[in-house]
């Protein structure tokens, strides 16, 4: 395993890693590291940099989780499988990001189950329906939950050119498969969350809302797959009993949505602005729901947030929302801002909710 006194250059020097990076770990934000500290510790690097001290520190250590993680996965610590196939995922140089072909989701340590069952929660980066954005809103969780006792799975659901519904797919077909294979995962299938941020609080909101019109559609897709068989579709069950979101899209209303994460999962259908908006859909099955959002968002309108809250309210579902009046978007567990405490908020939501 890497640690901080590894270089940059170790780890992508690291045999078979490349291909899988490029999945977990931003080209943009590999940019950020000058060529001059390639062959530097992690350790002193962190503090160096024209971006300054905070943004560096964070996006070495994402860079350190995410090297490790693809460790564990070739060292078969962890599996990362397919979602529509019994196969595993391997990356070749050649892998296009944004390939169908290319989702998949990441399980729990395998050298730590014991065959008692915990709560499990899939984790699901947010990236306006164009990428899956892993190193920040998604190992970082993982390695966070794991160690509280919790069994973490990382969605990378499919993105555009793919479009509505077959995101949602991904997430209920996940779900279903974790329910399946609950015993072999340490998994409580009745104590399951889903954490989603930005756009993919979106995904998983509406795939919650709208959970009678996709589950038959992934009992068919997985049958087609040849993922399940006839008696094993009829028993699919994608329902999860709690709700984590931060700085959810929550509405496609023009003039408060992120417009780029309607376009990219509607492929600029008008038609379903409406019908995809999640304070339209949400009825009495809703789970329980726990929100965070920033006020000064310039990506996603702190309103989106104010709305769900609203409707949840209207509808007597339990439920928080935790505003915070600065940070912006994206920031994740929002270390050294003002919505800090929000990881701590959670996990006592997730013990009394779950």
């Amino acid at each position: 395993m890497f640690s901080m006194n590894d270089s940059i250059r170790d780890i992508l020097e690291t045999s078979g890693l490349a291909p899988y990076l490029k999945f977990f770990y931003s080209d943009d934000a590999l940019a950020l590291f000058p060529k001059e500290y390639l062959d530097e510790p992690l350790r002193m690097i962190r503090y160096r940099g024209p971006e300054g001290t905070w943004q560096l520190m964070e996006t070495t250590e994402h860079l350190l989780d995410a090297a490790n993680m693809i460790r564990q996965i070739q060292q078969e610590k962890r599996k990362c499988w397919q979602i529509w196939k019994h196969e595993e995922w391997q990356p070749m140089e050649t892998s296009v990001y944004n390939d169908p072909a290319n989702s998949f989701f990441i399980t729990p340590r395998l050298d730590k189950m014991k065959g008692d069952k915990k709560p499990a929660v899939i984790i699901c980066p947010g990236g306006g329906y164009t990428h899956v954005a892993m190193q920040h809103e998604g190992t970082p969780f993982a390695y966070y939950l794991e160690k509280r006792g919790y069994q973490p799975f990382i969605l990378r659901y499919r993105v555009h050119p793919a479009l509505y519904p077959e995101p949602l797919m991904d997430l209920l077909a996940v779900i279903s498969y974790i329910r399946l294979h609950a015993i072999e995962y340490d998994v409580d299938p009745d104590r399951i969350a889903v954490i989603g941020f930005s756009a993919a609080g979106h995904l998983c909101a509406s795939a919650a809302a709208l959970y009678d019109e996709i589950m038959p559609l992934v009992r068919a897709e997985a049958l087609r797959t040849g993922l399940v068989t006839p008696e094993e579709a009829d028993s699919l069950d994608g329902h999860f009993k709690s709700l984590i979101l931060g700085y959810p899209v929550v509405t496609f209303e023009k003039g408060v949505t992120h417009e780029s994460s309607f376009e990219h999962l509607t492929g600029w259908r008008e038609d379903l602005r409406k019908g995809l908006s999640v304070e339209n859909l949400v009825t009495l099955g809703f789970p329980s729901t726990f929100i965070w959002h920033n006020e000064d968002d310039g990506a996603v309108p702190v309103e989106n947030s104010k709305r769900l809250d609203s409707v949840l309210a209207e509808k007597n579902i339990p439920h928080e929302l935790h505003l915070y009046p600065t940070g912006g978007h994206g920031v994740s567990m929002a270390y050294g801002l003002s919505a800090w405490e929000w990881v701590g908020k959670m996990m006592d939501y997730l013990k009394n909710n779950l």
